[in-house]
């Protein structure tokens, strides 16, 4: 059996703490101290099996993205923001960064990778494919889950380089840092990216590491803004709103450094939420206003 990260260790190590160790809390309330890459880990995840030598596994197409992701949070990391002030507009707390293509290039890789691989994303995948079967295959049910496992498998490798593509095209990089309060990791992502067309509007929030998550936006139509990188330093009050997020599109686990976030009820229900439409009003405020900075 392999074991196969959506957590992979090259991001998760940078949720140690000074003695190596990371915190995964479940939504029954179990907490658990250990080494990150013990953490984030689904056995024989990524495995399609065709029952013959067709077999294989998808775990490589991401390793490009695992061997660039800790480049991509250091440049990240790099730029610089503004000091918080939540009484300040948003317009105001902006700061202006700067990617090159290269890095835009592996930025879109590993935040499609982080997404593609969430057990989030793949139980939406799991409903729509069963929701499809029943609605216009009724007669040709799925035979177990191993047929459900390979269609799902089947529909991030086409939607991986999809996504990558819509990344890589005209859109807003927003930055977020803090360092009053930290960032989690979770199961899923907010983000409604559908294909690789330019002109389609979608939106993702990933956090990265527990000082520092990362949001993109596209309006709708032809869009085009200098810069494309934008840095804020966020408030301990608006990291809470991103954390609340996060614990919305986990079922199981979260993951944290050395605090622990104020734990909402969809975490403890222990299901897979996901907000209407992705829309939620803290950070579509704060994307919409990203869309309109430029640096004057």
């Amino acid at each position: 059996m392999t074991k196969d990260h959506y957590w992979p260790k090259a991001l998760s190590k940078f949720w140690m703490d000074n003695e190596g160790k990371v915190c995964r809390l479940s939504s029954e309330g179990d907490l658990v101290r250990g080494a990150p890459a013990k953490f984030g880990v689904v056995g024989n995840h990524h495995y399609i099996d065709l029952e013959g030598p067709w077999s294989h596994s998808i775990e490589s197409s991401f390793q490009a993205a695992d061997d660039r992701i800790s480049f991509v949070v250091d440049a990240l990391n790099s730029l610089e923001a503004k000091p918080s002030n939540e009484e300040m507009a948003y317009m105001k707390r902006f700061k202006a960064g700067s990617f090159d293509s290269k890095s835009k290039n592996d930025f879109a890789e590993s935040i499609a990778s982080l997404i593609v691989r969430s057990p989030g994303f793949r139980h939406k995948l799991t409903l729509e494919q069963k929701a499809f079967r029943n609605e216009f295959l009724p007669d040709l049910p799925f035979r177990d889950s191993n047929d459900l496992k390979v269609l799902e498998l089947r529909n991030i490798q086409i939607k991986y380089p999809e996504m990558i593509a819509s990344l890589r095209a005209s859109g807003k990089i927003i930055v977020m840092f803090s360092d009053s309060r930290e960032f989690i990791f979770g199961e899923g992502f907010l983000q409604d990216i559908d294909g690789p067309n330019p002109l389609l509007p979608c939106k993702c929030f990933v956090p990265l590491t527990p000082g520092m998550a990362i949001a993109f936006v596209r309006p709708s139509g032809p869009y085009f803004s200098m810069p494309e990188v934008v840095t804020i330093q966020l408030t301990p009050n608006e990291v809470n709103l991103c954390n609340e997020i996060t614990q919305i599109y986990s079922r199981r686990y979260i993951y944290f450094r050395s605090e622990q976030p104020v734990i909402s009820k969809e975490f403890t229900d222990n299901v897979y939420y996901f907000l209407d439409y992705s829309k939620h009003p803290w950070m579509d405020g704060l994307l919409a206003a990203a869309v309109n900075f430029e640096d004057n």
